[in-house]
């Protein structure tokens, strides 16, 4: 797979916006900005399952592939 950000980079963007969302919640007092940094969290997380589940996919089928002899 040759994507284009790589893997540390969407855990980085969640750790980020969660502690981001956190901070700017007990900054001005709205703590609905804080469901951003947990949408955002979700979102990365999802992206990040699905490069996963490709990944595996991807190595089981190679796997499972007859060899040609």
């Amino acid at each position: 797979m040759n994507e284009r950000y790589p893997n540390w980079m969407f855990a980085g963007v969640a750790i980020a916006s969660y502690e981001g969302s956190d901070f700017l919640a007990r900054w001005t007092g709205a703590s609905g900005i804080r469901w951003v940094g947990y949408g955002v969290v979700a979102a990365c997380a999802a992206i990040l399952g699905v490069r996963y589940l490709r990944a595996f996919w991807s190595s089981r089928k190679k796997r499972r592939a007859p060899k040609d002899r």
